[in-house]
């Protein structure tokens, strides 16, 4: 029993490899138990009292499944059943250590077979747990040792080193990093990854894919370097122009862990690798689940990663008789895939022309819609932030005009932008609309709109009213009954165009309490291709930067609160 899908899927494809006179093997992951303890009950009432030895493999320990746990170790220790258990982290876990019931040198070597993973140590683990308690003689081989980190190939599960990698792409494309858990290398569940490096392929870059344990920086094993040591030259700078990255959870915790993060100074992508399947999310109005909201945005962004979309989900491939479980596998969206892929392009192609020639778009929060709420945050000067940032980018070579044009101060930041036109219907003057910096024509807009996928039309119709005159109306459904995030992500969705200028290389970038591209965080990084009014489903593969306490982060993130400091790191200006 197991917490990992990769543990079964390696199992499955161990069986093939075990004699046909094997004792059976009957598994279960015991994470579809959780709420289900009819289903816990009726798998333990059937193979329990069958079993002649159990194997347990629980990340987070007893706390996997608390009562199964301890039906389980009572059973065994009644019946003098052999119990080898190990958490799914290397670091011992002392209720698990507890529960066993053999003696401790072999479950210390059974465990190396599980710590070093892959088919051929799995069969030899069964092998040996046949042989020692089962009375067999089938024979088995001492654990093998397997690579921690590698580089890996498309179509292959031998691990590549740098040199040869090197021969198998392009010298003079630019690199896309990929990095994935060793736990999918291992039981090749590979599929996503594939899909992925084809993709950024399609792109013209050369996909570096990098399996690796965790985003630790320090190597897991002293004979091999760690997942850093491949995005890195000889001269110690960035081989890679970008990084994606499928692993869940933070690397800034430690100060120590988050220097690569910097050291890297490249555009790093968190891909969200959902542990739904594809049918629950199309079905959702949520977005993602709050577990993937957590462990694929909200630690992610600690970082300073971009937050993109949900690419790949957990999907049922099969009933597996010969294990009396399901197999579940990662499986791409192709549309996603692509915008995935497209968008880290983009940001490529920015980060490598010249910074007078970037093109960069500040959206600044105004709700309620009133003049006097531009840029409003508490305990936030949004304003100055604002102007403090716009000197900045003069000085570092953005093409800001006139230097000595621009605002000296928040105040006259805001002055400027009511003079020219806003928001606020009951002082907007008909000279101010003309003087808008952009105008519509409504032919041109009604043909955006059209371009949008019906059902997202649909959605965003009922929601806010249809078109007039080349304007949607946006009732608003939270807060304030003409909601001014709304207003402000309708007009830029349905006028996509505006994003994807020829030769506009355009980063958004919000700032205030609620910067529009971020709000309803699972909804955006998370809504469904075709059916997404949001701004997500719309923002195409423009850049998106969010910003507070004046300093710029990447990608779309969680609400801190708008009184509180962000705690993000900045990666790449």
């Amino acid at each position: 029993m197991t917490t990992a899908d990769t543990d079964l899927l390696t199992l499955r494809a161990a069986l093939d490899g075990l004699p046909d006179a094997f004792p059976p093997i009957r598994s279960a992951n015991v994470t579809d138990w959780e709420g289900q303890d009819e289903a816990a009950c009726a798998f333990l009432d059937t193979w329990l009292p069958q079993a002649r030895a159990v194997v347990l493999h629980l990340l987070g320990g007893k706390r996997a499944h608390p009562s199964a746990v301890e039906r389980i170790v009572s059973f065994c220790r009644q019946h003098d059943i052999p119990l080898l258990a190990w958490p799914g982290e290397q670091e011992p876990d002392p209720e698990l250590l507890a529960a066993i019931n053999i003696p401790f040198t072999l479950a210390q070597q059974a465990m190396r077979y599980v710590v070093n993973g892959g088919v051929k140590n799995f069969q030899n683990l069964f092998r040996m747990i046949s042989d020692t308690w089962l009375g067999t003689t089938f024979g088995y081989e001492e654990p093998e040792e397997m690579p921690w980190t590698g580089i890996y190939r498309r179509g292959s599960l031998e691990a590549l080193d740098m040199a040869a990698w090197s021969e198998t792409v392009d010298p003079g494309r630019p690199v896309v990093g990929i990095l994935f858990y060793r736990a999918h290398w291992m039981s090749r569940n590979l599929s996503f990854v594939d899909d992925l490096v084809e993709a950024v392929e399609r792109q013209g870059y050369a996909a570096l894919p990098i399996f690796t344990p965790g985003l630790k920086v320090a190597p897991f094993s002293p004979d091999e370097p760690s997942f850093f040591h491949y995005l890195l030259d000889e001269r110690g700078k960035s081989r890679i122009d970008a990084l994606i990255v499928t692993l869940s959870f933070a690397a800034s915790g430690q100060a120590d862990e988050a220097a690569w993060l910097k050291q890297l100074d490249v555009p790093i992508f968190q891909a969200i690798v959902s542990l739904q399947s594809r049918e629950r999310w199309e079905q959702s109005d949520a977005g993602i689940p709050p577990l993937d909201a957590a462990m694929n945005v909200a630690m992610p962004e600690m970082d300073g990663r971009i937050i993109t979309v949900p690419f790949s989900f957990k999907e049922t491939v099969k009933e597996e008789p010969a294990l009396g479980c399901s197999l579940r596998r990662y499986e791409t969206v192709p549309d996603r895939v692509d915008f995935l892929a497209r968008l880290v392009g983009r940001w490529i192609r920015l980060r490598r022309k010249p910074r007078a020639e970037r093109k960069i778009a500040f959206l600044l929060t105004n709700y309620p819609h009133k003049n006097s709420r531009i840029g409003n945050a508490v305990g936030l000067d949004t304003p100055n932030s604002l102007v403090r940032i716009l000197h900045a980018m003069a000085e570092q070579g953005y093409d800001l005009g006139d230097v000595r044009q621009l605002p000296r101060d928040g105040d006259a930041l805001i002055q400027q932008l009511i003079a020219r036109c806003s928001n606020d219907r009951d002082m907007l003057s008909e000279v101010q609309l003309a003087q808008a910096e952009g105008h519509l024509a409504p032919e041109i807009y009604q043909r955006r709109w059209n371009a949008i996928p019906a059902e997202a039309r649909e959605k965003m119709v009922n929601s806010w009213g249809g078109t007039a005159g080349g304007r949607l109306g946006v009732p608003g459904t939270t807060g304030h009954s003409r909601h001014p995030l709304r207003q402000c992500v309708r007009r830029f969705a349905t006028a996509p165009g505006v994003r994807r200028q020829p030769g506009g290389h355009l980063s958004q970038s919000g700032f205030g309490a609620h910067p529009s591209l971020r709000w309803l965080l699972p909804v955006a990084a998370g809504c469904v291709s075709g059916r997404c009014g949001g701004p997500r489903g719309q923002a195409r593969d423009a850049g998106v930067v969010a910003g507070e306490r004046d300093r710029p982060f990447q990608g779309l993130f969680s609400g801190s609160g708008a009184g509180r400091p962000a705690q993000f790191l900045p990666v790449y200006h």
